[in-house]
């Protein structure tokens, strides 16, 4: 079905009204869904001629705009559903050599929201088709970091998407005997982890995780985004230098763990007292009866309400979600902070070219440290993506490919 624009807004203002400048207008259009030319027929007041799928003459198209008219083209020479853009509409770049006065005017739709963004009119002796090309990858990044759902805090998404999955299974532990994770457990257990944090470690900013892959991880790092703390998952393989250089750069003093891992990665700069937490201990201490409260209390909430109960910022935007350190192949690890939106933008990618495809579990066995076992085999789970088969190592490649033939694995 063609998509109807449901809005049209100025990239320099959007909260104003649209009203094209004078005289002749080749607006160029970068969609990728089928439009409905009816819905752009009038734009900014002015009467528009739509070719999105008609083929259209140069000399029909100078023609109108020497008069002053509006004509909307597809900004490249592909089909109007392809996500890339390939080389400028053949009309457009003909008419650069042309003496004819007018305006380009580049457009994208964004689809989620229906809405037509229109970027910085140029007039035609001012521009090339590298510029125009420029303009509508700009316009494209802008229109997308307009869209509400990357704007949300992450915990939100994370709230909203697992209310909607409550008796399914989010992550299965194939180190833990495939020991399932769902989607309600997996919220009241993070629920009621966040609101120890705030509590026991409320003047810190940035925790520590030093875990593999798995039902802990899992728990650990959505607890932190709960207490709107940034998870900092640590290369534990790195070696102590670069691990005490990542500790003190992140300003890091508290780092949640488990005993085994403590006792393999003996090169680890590990904290004295309690600064290191064992998250076995820790979630076995909660009572039982105060996670089913939580649990049931999750469940018959609706998710704006469990938000506010639960404490969690409804924006989230550009502050820090999240923070990864490179490999410290140049020197000491570098912090790389990761916002909000950049993870929900990047899931939202993922699920755009991926959400089409019936993909019953992904294999988890990246370490969330490493940029891929963050966003696509852990965030992208919790926020609506396939369910994870976690591993903790993605070296033992007998146990992965029985775990791959077990579950019936549809994306490594």
């Amino acid at each position: 079905m063609p998509v109807a624009i449901r809005k049209i807004v100025w990239d320099k203002d959007p909260q104003g009204a649209v009203r094209l400048p004078d005289g002749g207008i080749l607006l160029l259009l970068h969609a990728r869904e089928q439009i409905d030319p009816a819905s752009i027929r009038m734009i900014g007041g002015r009467l528009t001629q739509v070719f999105l799928k008609k083929p259209v003459s140069t000399a029909a198209v100078a023609k109108i705009l020497r008069f002053g008219g509006v004509v909307v083209l597809p900004a490249d020479d592909q089909r109007i559903e392809t996500s890339g853009l390939g080389r400028i509409h053949p009309v457009a770049a003909v008419l650069l050599g042309e003496e004819v006065d007018f305006v380009y005017l580049p457009a994208v739709l964004e689809p989620a929201t229906r809405t037509l963004h229109l970027g910085e009119p140029t007039p035609r002796a001012k521009t090339t088709s590298e510029r125009i090309r420029r303009a509508l990858y700009g316009l494209d990044e802008r229109a997308f970091r307009a869209r509400p759902d990357v704007a949300l805090h992450l915990g939100f998404a994370a709230i909203r998407s697992l209310k909607g999955r409550w008796f399914q299974p989010i992550f299965i532990d194939g180190f833990l005997n495939d020991r399932e994770l769902k989607g309600g457990m997996l919220l009241a257990v993070a629920w009621e982890m966040a609101r120890w944090l705030k509590k026991h470690r409320s003047a810190e900013r940035r925790i520590g995780l030093v875990q593999p892959p798995g039902l802990g991880a899992a728990i650990a790092n959505l607890a932190c985004v709960f207490a709107d703390k940034t998870p900092v998952n640590l290369n534990f393989t790195a070696g102590r230098a670069a691990n005490e250089a990542a500790l003190k750069r992140g300003g890091i003093g508290t780092v949640i763990s488990v005993s085994a891992m403590k006792a393999k990665a003996k090169d680890f700069p590990w904290p004295e007292g309690d600064a290191f937490i064992d998250l076995k201990d820790l979630l076995t201490s909660f009572p039982k009866w105060r996670i089913l409260l939580r649990w049931l209390v999750g469940f018959f909430l609706p998710a704006p309400l469990l938000r506010k109960l639960i404490g969690v910022p409804k924006k989230g935007g550009d502050t820090e979600a999240s923070l990864l350190f490179t490999s410290g192949s140049s020197g000491d690890p570098k912090g790389v902070v990761l916002t909000h939106r950049n993870i929900l933008g990047n899931v939202t990618q993922i699920e755009a070219v991926l959400g089409g495809i019936h993909i019953g579990s992904l294999l988890g066995c990246l370490p969330i440290f490493h940029s891929f076992g963050s966003t696509v085999t852990f965030w992208w789970p919790i926020l609506g993506g396939p369910k994870a088969v976690t591993y903790v190592s993605p070296l033992e490649t007998g146990k992965l490919a029985e775990l791959i033939e077990r579950h019936r694995i549809g994306l490594l």
